[in-house]
């Protein structure tokens, strides 16, 4: 059995990771939603260890063997990376939000200072960091899209892994007004892409950080989350002002990177060495 599952994962690595993730993350969440929806937020982290970090660690070792495995928990635990990157990764959207202001009918840091529970919200935000934040992005990050870019580049595996992202959030909408729902999903789907560009820039740049790409996750979160966008810049709708400063960053990353994201020009990742019984198995097969 163990075999048959290593000989399978070995062949289609991503696809194996999908189907695990969301069959363990959707069972678990989806039956919450319906018949316990007070439950459904409290099993968010549960979930997102098992789903998304678990089944990452399970694939990674059927795949790619101790060596992977290792290499794969060295990402995801690396915060060893300079101060720069942190302050960039929990600051950068709300200063580039305060750039664009003059254009966004002009930032009312006053409200910020009298009335802080935006500022207190938003840093609450950066909580989830070790409670979901770093496990989902060790999955989607360290797991799909990196292996997406080793084969297609890191521009492609933005774009294909935005989609899935957003549709793993599917049980946290049944139970919103369909109407409501949908605007968030499509949300999601829209900002999906400029999102995934600058989390595997941020990831890439660093040594391949899984602690940077799940800070500026939690980050986002609460910039886009909270009423932290509504009273620093009050005159657009809070959604123009986060669609407006995602498409400057993601421009400026695309632009300064010329499309690599952090990766060095044609560089392909070569993975650790898989278990004999994996080599064994493929040419057997």
């Amino acid at each position: 059995m163990v075999e048959a599952l290593a000989q399978l994962a070995t062949r289609r690595p991503v696809a194996t990771y999908l189907v695990t993730s969301f069959a363990l993350a959707w069972g678990l969440l989806f039956p919450a939603a319906f018949l316990a929806p007070q439950a459904l937020q409290p099993l968010v982290i549960p979930a997102s260890v098992v789903s998304q970090f678990g089944t990452s660690v399970v694939v990674t070792a059927l795949v790619d063997g101790r060596a992977g495995l290792t290499d794969h928990l060295r990402r995801v635990f690396l915060w060893r990376v300079g101060a720069h990157w942190y302050l960039l990764a929990v600051a950068g959207l709300p200063s580039l939000a305060l750039l664009l202001s003059p254009a966004l009918g002009g930032a009312d840091l006053e409200a910020l200072v009298d009335s802080p529970g935006p500022v207190g919200g938003y840093l609450l935000g950066m909580a989830f960091l070790p409670l979901v934040n770093l496990w989902e992005e060790s999955g989607w990050m360290a797991f799909v899209q990196s292996r997406l870019q080793d084969r297609h580049g890191p521009m492609v595996a933005a774009v294909l892994t935005a989609p899935l992202f957003a549709l793993i959030h599917l049980p946290l909408l049944v139970r919103s007004p369909p109407g409501d729902a949908l605007l968030t999903f499509a949300f999601l789907v829209a900002m999906g892409s400029g999102f995934r560009v600058i989390v595997g820039w941020l990831y890439n740049a660093t040594r391949s950080s899984v602690v940077i790409a799940a800070t500026f996750h939690a980050s986002f979160n609460g910039f886009t989350g909270t009423e932290f966008i509504g009273q620093l810049l009050p005159g657009p709708p809070p959604d123009l002002v986060v669609a407006v400063v995602l498409a400057v960053g993601t421009l400026l990353v695309i632009v300064s990177t010329r499309g690599r994201l952090g990766l060095p020009p044609r560089e392909v990742r070569v993975p650790p060495t898989r278990p004999r019984h994996c080599d064994a198995l493929a040419e057997r097969g």
